[in-house]
């Protein structure tokens, strides 16, 4: 399993396009499988995400991630999300649970509000805009 992140903290180097579309080509092969950490992802002057480039995400064993600490801009909410197939997930989802203890509801509920279609579209243009100048 290969683990990067997209943007890449502290280089901002950035895997797009062909490369991109190859690293996870190669990832969704059978017995094979990506961690990709896209906390990053807005700060690039247009944004760029691996999940254009899975097509079937369910048979894979890649998992994108994000953070509404630096995406959304919401310092401190400490939440994130992960995008991986329906078995991977729920199997991720029982591990947290039992380890961490979960999330807070106030913060669950401030989650939801920033993932509105609207706020996401904001960020998505706000965020590479200001980071491309």
């Amino acid at each position: 399993m290969a683990i990067f992140s997209n943007p890449c903290n502290p280089t901002g180097i950035t895997r797009s396009g062909a490369e991109l579309q190859d690293f996870v080509t190669r990832a969704s092969a059978p017995e094979r499988g990506a961690l990709i950490d896209e906390a990053y992802e807005f700060f690039h002057d247009k944004p760029v995400s691996s999940l254009q480039y899975i097509k079937d995400i369910d048979n894979t064993n890649i998992f994108v991630t994000g953070a509404c600490t630096k995406g959304l801009q919401a310092p401190g909410i400490r939440i994130g999300w992960c995008i991986a197939s329906k078995q991977n997930v729920e199997i991720l989802g029982n591990f947290a649970t039992i380890q961490t203890g979960g999330v807070s509801h106030l913060s669950q509920m401030y989650a939801i509000k920033l993932f509105e279609k609207e706020r996401v579209d904001l960020a998505r243009k706000a965020v590479p805009d200001f980071y491309g100048e």
